[in-house]
């Protein structure tokens, strides 16, 4: 069944107004009409099995909502502290994160940092859509315009980070609830930011033998991560 974001979902039995960008996308481009059955997400786990009531010209929609459940989240909660890369893949980290089901995505400056983050209004849009696709009903919390000393003290008990390849690997600890995952920037944390982040025991993980572009390693380590822990 197709899903559907929408911010307000109420009681069963409501009638639910849907935005203009959704309602639009519903009767213009799938073109379903009244008595059709879908899904609304409202990006907190709440999801609504609905149909649609009311059609109100090309851009106005309502829908009954005939049941609600509560979707449960990963075993393993992941903060993602990244440098936003300067190759336009800022989406495609988003994409990401939603689709492994990272809970908070924290978007920082480093020394080597070459791009500024995207506005919130687009940053906001693209989980939406990837939250659509993929049909995480948790929206990540995403937070912008954090400098590396501002990102540190965010960081959680648990913690990992992109490591460049080599023969010092530390085993991730096992039975943890919660990680936060270290991706820099396309040239790498700096000395001190490396020490920084090790400073809070930090586990080094090192996907294979090579360098990891930013938008494969944060796909890599959470995955990894989520697969080892995030069993709910």
């Amino acid at each position: 069944m197709r899903k559907f974001f929408c911010e307000e979902i109420s009681a069963v039995g409501d009638l639910v107004k849907i935005d203009k960008t959704e309602s639009r996308h519903i009767l213009q481009t799938l073109r379903m009409q009244e008595g059709d059955e879908l899904l609304m997400m409202n990006g907190e786990g709440l999801i609504a099995h609905a149909e649609i009531a009311q059609v109100e010209g090309r851009n106005t929609l309502y829908c009954k909502i005939n049941k609600l459940d509560l979707a449960q989240k990963p075993g393993l909660k992941i903060s993602l502290f990244v440098a936003p890369p300067s190759n336009g893949t800022l989406a495609l980290i988003l994409k990401q994160a939603v689709e492994l089901g990272v809970d908070s995505i924290y978007l920082m400056s480093c020394q080597y940092s070459v791009s500024k983050s995207k506005k919130e209004k687009n940053v906001h849009a693209e989980l939406i859509s990837a939250a659509k696709q993929s049909g995480n009903p948790y929206l990540p919390k995403v937070v912008s315009g954090l400098s590396f000393r501002e990102a540190l003290a965010l960081a959680p008990q648990h913690n990992f980070y992109g490591a460049v390849p080599s023969d010092d690997y530390t085993s991730p600890e096992s039975n943890i609830s919660e990680a936060g995952v270290w991706i820099g920037p396309e040239g790498g944390f700096s000395e001190i930011e490396l020490q920084e982040i090790q400073n809070l025991g930090a586990c080094p993980l090192a996907i294979g033998p090579y360098i990891l572009r930013v938008e494969t390693a944060v796909n890599s380590v959470c995955s990894v991560l989520m697969s080892k822990y995030g069993s709910a």
